[in-house]
């Protein structure tokens, strides 16, 4: 027992912020606690603790409104896309112009979808790059604390082709995690 309380007192701030995670990820709420209870009271454990907290919440926040946003566009799309096969199947012209309109409103709603698509991908790179640049591994962003398991090369497909990185989304993620700190 007393092995292990040296083991614990011997973590960096960083090992410790990762290990509550992990902890928490796995639903062990008991090392979780006694990690917290056992860190140094000098030393930035703490503020590594709630560093790691600021990513998972910039993580999440950004994963589910962008997950949120494209759930709505293709529910728009499926509605379109009934629209469009019931208009057909009733014997519809594919000329006329409630038809054509559709049909182009389908294809606005694709080019939307992309873009979230990439919006998403821009989230998940932002945060594989914040855990290099922190040696934190990308594991932080996955399990219960996380809203969409990151991996360490998940990016999203659209068709068979990986969906291209939001450039401006990345930026803004960038700047996001860049101010998630690890040290005082």
């Amino acid at each position: 027992m007393e092995i292990k309380k040296q083991m614990y007192q011997a973590l960096s701030p960083t090992q410790r912020a990762v290990a509550i995670a992990a902890a928490l990820n796995r639903s062990d709420g008991g090392e979780a606690d006694k990690l917290v209870r056992q860190a140094p009271r000098r030393g930035g454990h703490g503020k590594a603790i709630i560093g790691i907290r600021q990513a998972q919440n910039v993580y999440n926040m950004f994963t589910s409104r962008t997950v949120r946003e494209f759930l709505l566009v293709e529910k728009s799309r499926a509605a379109v896309t009934f629209y469009c096969d019931g208009w057909v199947d009733a014997g519809g012209s594919k000329n006329a112009s409630s038809y054509r309109k559709k049909c182009t409103e389908d294809e606005a709603l694709v080019l939307v979808s992309v873009s979230l698509v990439g919006e998403l991908n821009a989230v998940k790179q932002a945060a594989r790059e914040w855990c290099e640049k922190n040696d934190v591994p990308v594991e932080i962003f996955s399990g219960v604390m996380a809203f969409l398991p990151l991996s360490k090369n998940s990016g999203q497909m659209v068709g068979d082709e990986m969906a291209p990185v939001n450039e401006e989304m990345l930026v803004l993620m960038r700047s996001m995690f860049g101010a998630v700190k690890l040290a005082w």
